[in-house]
């Protein structure tokens, strides 16, 4: 998952469940939490996921 931020940066995020028989991706599930104040000092609004 690519998540692109507002001042024009972006992170990369993979999930991987692994299980005895083997590993599937994509299987957890994701939270991403900025309080305001930190979001506004770093300008990280979310632009956009995908």
């Amino acid at each position: 998952m690519r998540i692109e931020f507002e001042n024009g940066k972006e992170i990369w995020i993979s999930a991987l469940e692994i299980k005895e028989n083997g590993a599937i991706g994509m299987q957890d599930h994701l939270t991403i939490v900025f309080n305001k104040q930190t979001a506004e000092k770093y300008k990280i609004g979310i632009k956009n996921v995908g």
